[in-house]
């Protein structure tokens, strides 16, 4: 019934921009066809002639791929471990969270260069994990869990004002207040994933998947004076809840007795159900402002992983990973879209982009 209302509540211009990002999903589909179908190898499907041998004379199931008996061992030819039921995989992420857009938060009237920007928040690398589990159903088959996340990327900028003069923070309608000594301004972030998929492998460098993913994004901010005689701080925070279906494909583009090196990538559309809640405090009382929007986001992934083994079944593995999201409240935005005398205001059209490296083991049981 939930989903029923969500997709009814959908404007005409929410139905065009699914439109337009289904169009990029099957770009990306097709791209991803292309790159597989120049990843070909004559003899045995991508560079895995090992695994062939291996087979005893079934080379011809290796070969073509696709619905033939005598697979066996050939059909896993790049898996070390080809008959194992679960496979685990524990990573150590470091991803960097894009810097936010420009955007005019507050300024001196009188020196409008005393300013500060949402683009001078400039986020850092940080840790987190990334951790799946595999289990092989019959020759072809696995279904994985997955979960990743951030707890937090931290950002600070302090600008210098002119005392005495009026300041100016750009909400709609504006809000006006006496500058002090300068604005001392927060800004967090976290991320969290979760995702169940289903993967075929088609062929010995092909697997094809499809899935359920979750998408949790949440922010906050503050903007306070510093040195004030009349206090005054603005607050934000927004929560974004992504669910929704996501498709992919695993290309393996080196493989040899040692080492492996993978493309994954995924593309999704998913409803988000996002929030937001901000509050402007002074010494006469605090206004509040509140908002929330179902809408549709893209969420599209992209990895390259490199695997060396240390024994048949353990292997250790790096790579670098490429997160978009597409369709989000972002605590940087809803400024300019809060309206402290009804109280109302969201803006949920903003994208963020993730990327960086990450290291760690897999283990084949």
């Amino acid at each position: 019934m939930a989903a029923a209302v969500f997709w009814r509540r959908l404007s005409i211009r929410e139905g065009n921009e699914v439109m337009q990002r289904l169009v990029m999903l099957a770009r990306v589909m097709m791209l991803g066809a292309m790159v597989s179908a120049t990843a070909t190898a004559s003899d045995c499907d991508y560079g895995c002639d090992f695994g062939c041998d291996a087979c005893a004379g079934e080379t011809t199931g290796c070969d073509s791929g696709l619905g033939l008996s005598g697979f066996g061992d050939c059909f896993n030819a790049c898996d070390p471990c080809g008959g194992s039921l679960w496979t685990v995989t524990a990573d150590a992420i470091f991803m960097t969270r894009s810097d936010p857009d420009s955007r005019l938060l507050a300024f001196n009237t009188a020196a409008p260069s005393e300013n500060l920007n949402a683009s001078d928040f400039d986020f850092k690398s940080e840790t987190g994990v990334d951790v799946s589990l595999r289990r092989s159903i019959g020759t072809r088959g696995a279904v994985e869990l997955r979960y990743f996340g951030i707890d937090d990327w931290d950002a600070g900028v302090n600008v210098t004002t002119t005392p005495g003069q009026l300041l100016e923070f750009s909400s709609n309608p504006p809000q006006n207040v006496t500058s002090a000594d300068g604005i001392a301004a927060t800004y967090s972030s976290e991320l969290h994933n979760a995702e169940i998929n289903v993967i075929r492998q088609y062929r010995n460098w092909l697997d094809l998947m499809i899935g359920f993913r979750h998408v949790e994004m949440d922010e906050s901010g503050t903007a306070a004076l510093v040195n004030s005689p009349i206090d005054y701080e603005y607050r934000v925070s927004t929560r974004n809840r992504l669910y929704g279906a996501q498709m992919g494909a695993d290309v393996n583009l080196i493989c040899n007795e040692t080492f492996t090196v993978d493309m994954i990538s995924k593309v999704g559309i998913y409803g988000n159900a996002s929030k937001h809640s901000g509050a402007a405090s002074t010494i006469a009382g605090t206004d509040p402002v509140f908002g929330r929007d179902d809408r549709t986001s893209f969420v599209g992934e992209l990895a390259f992983i490199g695997g060396a083994e240390v024994t048949d079944c353990i292997t250790v593995r790096a790579g670098y990973r490429l997160l978009w999201l597409d369709g989000l409240a972002l605590g940087s935005e809803q400024l300019a879209a809060s309206d402290f005398n009804t109280g109302t205001g969201i803006d949920s059209g903003g994208d963020v982009f993730y990327h960086g490296s990450f290291v760690g083991v897999e283990l084949a049981l």
